[in-house]
């Protein structure tokens, strides 16, 4: 009795572990009628086969096999964000430098990297922090008018940072006057990219995963009754002096999340077939730069259990 229940409890698992296990799609082929192109061409990708799912690398710019696990690159890093400035004397000489950006790749943060306390920042020191305020165009005095910043290079950060994380900071400080309000400034568009040789632009303010950390710290230093203040984006930042004259000194910072200045997206490939859809016999792609393309399609069957894949190669050549 004992010797036909093991016989029997082999065969359900024996059964069991065919039923689970998944075969490459050995019948998947793709083919081309030729491999030389001009720019502006359709080239059609011949498919056979019907595996469970199809995916494609076309080799172009954001979607390139080789940079499907590409995280970090320095390209060109840029800065950029629109001010409106309002309060204050209309005198340009005075009121100047209530606000500065500032960067830093030596600024020390809690264990958490945000929410950073008064404490971090007036201990961080001076020294810690470089002014690049000067990299951009910030208005001189009151206007209901939006002025955009430039776009200022901060490359020179990116590879000096060397793999360590760079914060940015908008510093607010304006002083009491018993005549003037202080400023009241307001940034929009907040932007960082990295912008790498082939063209394609990674925000890296955007990269950042913020569903549960907020991009910036807003930190007070003088004043608790002024304070940054966030809008629904978090590309949308204002700070407001006092609404009266005399009001006290201010100083307050809004502090990023640690940033890698190097940061990229991988590239992704394009889905071409799912378990449910038909089997697909035609794929084109119009090409609009010359240049020796490396295209991969990818095509697997798989289950909750396993998965088994075929990969297919071509290079297609473009000439202008």
């Amino acid at each position: 009795m004992k010797t036909y229940i093991y016989c029997l409890l082999a065969l359900v698992i024996f059964y069991a572990c065919k039923k689970t296990d998944v075969t490459s799609p050995t019948d998947f082929d793709v083919t081309v009628n030729k491999n030389t192109y001009k720019v502006g061409d359709t080239v059609r990708f011949l498919l056979t086969g019907n595996p469970d799912y199809v995916y494609h690398y076309a080799g172009d710019s954001a979607n390139r096999y080789e940079n499907r696990n590409r995280t970090s690159l320095t390209g060109k890093v840029t800065m950029s964000f629109t001010s409106r400035l309002t309060q204050g004397s209309t005198d340009s000489t005075k009121q100047q430098n209530t606000l500065q950006v500032l960067i830093s790749n030596n600024f020390v943060t809690p264990s958490a990297g945000y929410l950073i306390d008064s404490a971090a920042v007036v201990n961080s020191g001076s020294s810690i922090w470089t002014n690049i305020t000067n990299r951009f165009f910030l208005p001189k005095t009151p206007s209901n008018a939006s002025i955009n910043s430039g776009v200022a290079d901060i490359t020179d950060y990116a590879k000096a940072s060397e793999g360590k994380p760079v914060y940015i900071a908008f510093k607010y400080n304006d002083v009491s006057d018993p005549i003037q309000l202080q400023r009241f400034w307001y940034l929009t568009n907040i932007t960082v990219d990295n912008t790498l040789p082939d063209g394609s632009k990674n925000n890296i303010l955007f990269l950042i995963n913020r569903s549960s950390n907020p991009l910036f710290s807003i930190v007070n230093i003088k004043n608790s009754d002024v304070r940054w203040g966030i809008g629904s984006s978090a590309a949308q930042v204002s700070i407001q002096g006092g609404t009266v004259a005399g009001t006290a000194d201010n100083e307050d910072w809004l502090i990023s999340r640690a940033l890698n200045l190097s940061q990229v997206s991988p590239d992704n490939a394009i889905p071409v077939k799912t378990i449910s859809d038909n089997a697909v016999s035609l794929v084109t792609k119009v090409y609009t730069k010359p240049g020796t393309y490396n295209v991969v399609f990818l095509a697997s069957n798989q289950n909750v259990y396993s998965k088994a894949e075929t990969m297919k190669q071509l290079t297609i050549t473009v000439t202008p």
